[in-house]
């Protein structure tokens, strides 16, 4: 017996595409209430941008591959797309990031994979996992010192925060004035001052080995010398130093290593 083959979306009796996806925007309102009762109009604000990048990307992609606007646009698809991403975002979320992960849902999860019901993968997650590794550039612009300070367990956790929006750009010590400028031009932020709750810029300094007890333990030297520089140089106790360094005041370069600390590569910060 041959059976009928139909592709999704299933849908039966009178019910169309665009009334199903109208209902689920219906059933989403509750909880945009909510969100927006406990973390302020930022919520509204990502659905606006949302709505507006999916309905013009949608209406772009449609008239390329020749698809009648006005049918595939009243159904509501992409707008579901657009507020199940927003909801998921943080408030006030930069908007760069909210229209990466719109384009990212409408353009390649759904409109590479033929349109509506021919998508492998939620479109709205798509979205999201696209927006997962926009904080990669403001992870770059920072001091890798991992000290904390921040608030955060170390660079790459703040620059998620950051780029989120759950955290600001000012509160790096180790990264200073010119780590907060080179953030804000990243975001099209204005720059503001260092936060003194997360501690104050001081000047670079070094740790040189002391070669009458360093050992030279070469797989655990990037360890050593990244603890000793970063994390206790930077936070002004040196407890906590490996005991084959000293610390050194002037701005300056490893002064002198054995020969095992010397085999590190000439551009190690």
């Amino acid at each position: 017996m041959r059976f009928r083959t139909i592709t999704s979306p299933h849908v039966l009796g009178e019910t169309s595409v665009g009334q199903v996806m109208r209902r689920v925007l219906y059933a989403m309102l509750p909880g945009i209430a909510a969100l927006v009762w406990f973390f302020g109009w930022g919520v509204l604000v990502n659905l606006a941008l949302a709505t507006a990048v999916a309905l013009c990307a949608e209406a772009a992609l449609l008239a390329a591959r020749g698809k009648p606007l006005a049918l595939h646009l009243n159904d509501c698809s992409a707008v579901v797309t657009a507020w199940l991403l927003a909801v998921a975002l943080p408030p006030l979320a930069p908007w760069w990031m909210t229209t990466i992960g719109v384009l990212a849902a409408i353009v390649v999860a759904k409109h590479l994979y033929g349109g509506l019901g021919y998508n492998p993968f939620n479109p709205a997650m798509i979205g999201y996992v696209a927006v997962s590794y926009t904080h990669l550039d403001v992870y770059k612009r920072q001091p890798q010192t991992q000290c904390g300070q921040c608030g955060f367990a170390g660079c790459r956790p703040y620059a998620e925060a950051i780029a989120a929006g759950a955290a600001d750009i000012n509160q790096c010590p180790p990264g200073g004035e010119s780590g907060i400028v080179a953030l804000a031009e990243l975001l099209g932020r204005d720059p503001k001052p260092l936060n003194p709750e997360n501690g104050a810029e001081k000047p670079k300094r070094v740790a040189v080995i002391d070669e009458q007890n360093c050992i030279g333990c070469t797989p655990v030297s990037y360890t050593h010398l990244r603890k000793a520089r970063y994390n206790s140089l930077d936070h002004g106790s040196h407890s906590s130093l490996p005991f084959c360094f000293r610390e050194q005041d002037p701005v300056g370069r490893l002064t002198s290593a054995p020969e095992s600390i010397k085999r590190l590569p000439a551009d190690y910060p």
